[in-house]
């Protein structure tokens, strides 16, 4: 599915990403839907779709919130409400210009990791960057560095097909993203917590083989007001999103890992 970004109505994002749903799990309704963005009915979903109904402030940081927005996309897509609904030209050509100048924040190519599959295994993001430009004959033993056999390679390309995270050209597959983002606000996910802990696992195993190498690790104790804990939270996703934008800059072909734990000092984690 496409990026925010790349709409000119918030009714028609919303409509196909429920259609997405649908083509992925046949059971996903209305009903499905209107519960996970927070809304109170499946009729309420449908008509905020059909133009009879808009979507009220508290309801679009409803939906930013549940579909893992980054700031840069919450403030595209409540610019982007606003232009949907707007009743004057003036409000129209008001909203159209913020729009174009939001658009510049726009990934080249980055996708979320929502698919369960994807998730699966904290190596996997690593296979997929790795793939980018491969002959389809030799892409099969390109697994094999992260640990997997070609048969299991086939069927997490196989997979990624499917799921339109790649494509297979004159047979040279190519990533429709090239980045791979989690906001895992909630913890919402088993599989989000899976994929977490194993990319902890392989901070460990960094830290132990490749500490005087190439590998870099920080760690920073400060103290904060409870009240802040968000604007912080915020900070590091806006980090993320700098780091997206510098490896854009370059054809990158080493795949690299961050990642960021922000949690409180507590008597348990010391026992």
């Amino acid at each position: 599915m496409r990026l925010v970004y790349d709409y000119k109505s918030y009714r028609v994002f919303l409509k196909d990403f429920y259609l997405t749903q649908k083509r992925k799990n046949s059971s996903f309704s209305y009903a499905a839907f209107a519960r996970q963005l927070g809304l109170s009915s499946p009729a309420h979903i449908q008509l905020i779709l059909s133009g009879k109904r808009n979507l009220t402030i508290h309801n679009i940081h409803l939906v930013a919130d549940a579909l893992s927005f980054s700031i840069n996309e919450l403030e595209f897509f409540e610019t982007l409400v606003h232009f949907t609904q707007a009743e004057s030209n003036s409000e129209k050509q008001f909203y159209e210009r913020r729009l174009q100048e939001l658009h510049k924040d726009k990934p080249e190519s980055s996708s979320r990791l929502k698919v369960s599959f994807l998730l699966s295994s904290g190596i996997l993001p690593a296979l997929l960057l790795s793939i980018e430009g491969k002959h389809k004959d030799h892409a099969l033993s390109g697994g094999e560095p992260f640990g997997y056999s070609p048969a299991a390679t086939k069927t997490i390309l196989t997979q990624l097909l499917n799921e339109g995270i790649v494509t297979c050209e004159q047979n040279i597959y190519k990533l429709n993203q090239r980045h791979l983002i989690l906001h895992d606000k909630k913890t919402r996910s088993q599989a989000q917590k899976q994929f977490l802990n194993q990319q902890l696992r392989l901070s460990v195993r960094a830290f132990d083989k490749m500490y005087n190498q190439d590998a870099k690790f920080f760690a920073h104790t400060f103290t904060i007001a409870p009240a802040s804990f968000q604007k912080y939270q915020d900070e590091i996703k806006a980090l993320l999103e700098k780091v997206t934008k510098l490896s854009d800059e370059e054809s990158g072909e080493k795949v690299m890992q961050l990642n960021i734990q922000l949690f409180p000092y507590e008597k348990t984690l010391l026992s």
